[in-house]
C-alpha cells in the first residue's frame, strides 16, 4: 500500500471514498506515512490508513471484476460483458499486511463490494468475508511453486 500512497491519496481526493471528512488531517497523515513509513499512531492516522486501505481494495477488485459495456451498432445498442462476473462470488479473503493487521478489516473489505452507483462493474454482491489473520497466504503461494502438496496441507 505504501508504494502506491500518492496514487491512493489522489483517488481519495477525487471523491472515490466519502470517508475523508477532514481533508487537511488526511493529507497530514498521508505525509507522515510517506516520509516516515510507519504505521498509524493516532486516531486521525488510523482513519486515514483505513480509508487508504479500503481504496486499495476497491481499486484492486475493480480492476479484476468484469464490466458491462454498451456497444453501439447500426442495428442498435447492445450490452456486452467484458471480463469475469464476480457478482455471485461467495467468499472474499482479506490478505496482506494492511488488511490482516487493520484496526477494522470489515470496513476495509467493504471496498470489494458491488456498488449500486456503478452497476456496470460486476463486483461481489453478498460475499462472506474472511481474514488471513495469520498472514500466511503469501507464504503458501510461494511454497506451492516448489512444494504444492505441503502448501495445500498448511492450515
Amino acid at each position: 500500500m505504501f508504494r502506491n500512497l500518492d496514487t491512493l491519496a489522489e483517488i481519495a481526493h477525487n471523491g472515490s471514498i466519502d470517508a475523508v471528512r477532514d481533508l487537511e488531517k488526511f493529507d497530514e497523515s498521508v505525509q507522515e506515512f510517506g516520509t516516515v513509513g510507519r504505521l498509524p499512531q493516532d486516531e486521525d492516522e488510523v482513519e486515514c490508513h483505513l480509508t487508504l486501505t479500503q481504496m486499495a481494495v476497491k481499486t484492486a477488485v475493480g480492476r479484476h471484476a468484469g464490466k458491462i459495456e454498451v456497444i453501439i451498432t447500426r442495428d442498435g445498442d447492445y450490452l456486452v460483458q467484458r471480463g469475469k462476473d464476480l457478482t455471485n462470488v461467495k467468499l472474499v479473503i482479506g490478505a496482506g499486511g494492511p488488511i490482516a493487521f487493520s484496526k477494522n478489516p470489515q470496513r476495509v473489505l467493504q471496498g470489494a463490494l458491488f456498488q449500486k452507483e456503478v452497476p456496470t462493474l460486476l463486483k461481489p454482491k453478498q460475499p462472506k468475508f474472511m481474514l488471513d489473520a495469520r498472514y500466511i497466504l503469501f507464504a503458501i503461494g510461494l511454497l506451492a511453486q516448489s512444494e504444492p502438496i505441503k502448501a495445500f496441507n498448511i492450515y
